[in-house]
């Protein structure tokens, strides 16, 4: 079984790349993230939905340069999956929409 959960949120960052873009200047985006947990349910449940929803919750409003060192889309998804995964003791499946258009997914 999987469930299944999103949360819409704006962060500012910035990137380092090491060539002239806009996105090495702070900007916001309007973020979505989607999670997925797959397991058999224990008392009917596989992860609280107000676990995810805390963890997601944590990166509102924020500057993500706080606490990821380059938050690319990929590495921002790395850092909710992991920070998920200790939260829940399973493994999750994350998406991170940085645009409607561009996204980054982790297995």
């Amino acid at each position: 079984m999987e469930i299944y959960c999103k949360h819409k949120f704006k962060a500012t960052h910035h990137l380092s790349l090491l060539y002239d873009s806009p996105c090495n200047q702070p900007h916001e985006h309007n973020w979505l993230i989607e999670v997925w947990v797959k397991g058999e349910p224990e008392q009917g449940i596989i992860v609280d939905f107000n676990k995810l929803k805390e963890t997601l919750a944590s990166y509102e409003n924020k500057d993500l340069n706080v606490t990821i060192a380059n938050p690319t889309a990929e590495n921002f998804a790395l850092e909710i999956q992991s920070r998920i995964d200790q939260a829940i003791s399973k493994k999750a499946r994350v998406r991170v929409w940085e645009t409607d258009d561009c996204y980054a997914e982790t297995d």
